[in-house]
């Protein structure tokens, strides 16, 4: 590989598709091909499959440093039906924790979250130091309940994955993910935790 200024990228990424299927004309011959539309359960990954809805809404603590990102994972979880925090970076990922755990009993609401997701590259404090400080301060008590951490990443290598495994983080998803795979995901970890 040459990284020499001027010598271009390389890029790679996935397409999840489905092979259209080819309606054959009845009563008059067409040189266009019809396409039949795909069934409504078949889930594009951007949305949630309307045959499997969650079982239960979750409280979720989101942290994402890019815009967009977050719009598109927001969008997600509205549509699943469950509640959701935005966090920027690992620092205002263990605040917006800390902060939800002290307001307990003081009004109505959750006393913490069923799940973090947690992005692993991101400025001020990465994901992976967030993971780290945050069990951290589970273990010494300054954070009362332990938090699923599911880290999303874009980053597919094996020593990529292990780290964050090492870190602390309960589970990895790779981007591009299918909608239907994170939620299950989310729903079983939470189900999983401590105080669920």
């Amino acid at each position: 590989m040459n990284n020499a200024p001027g010598s271009g990228a390389i890029f790679r990424f996935f397409i999840r598709a489905t092979k259209p299927s080819y309606v054959s004309p009845t009563h008059e011959p067409s040189m266009i091909p019809q396409l039949r539309a795909p069934p409504a359960s078949i889930s594009s990954g951007s949305e949630l499959s309307t045959d499997r809805p969650p079982t239960r809404s979750l409280h979720i603590l989101i942290t994402e440093d890019n815009k967009i990102n977050q719009g598109i994972i927001l969008r997600q979880m509205k549509r699943a039906k469950f509640t959701a925090v935005m966090a920027s970076n690992g620092v205002e990922a263990i605040e917006a924790i800390r902060t939800l755990e002290k307001n307990q009993g003081k009004k109505d609401g959750p006393s913490r979250f069923d799940v973090v997701l947690m992005d692993l590259q991101m400025p001020v404090m990465d994901g992976f130091s967030a993971v780290r400080e945050i069990r951290r301060l589970e273990k010494d008590g300054s954070i009362q309940s332990r938090n699923f951490i599911l880290a999303v990443t874009g980053n597919a290598r094996s020593e990529q994955v292990q780290a964050a495994r090492d870190c602390g983080v309960d589970d990895v998803i790779i981007k591009p993910y299918a909608l239907d795979q994170l939620l299950a995901i989310m729903l079983a970890g939470a189900q999983s935790s401590p105080g669920s």
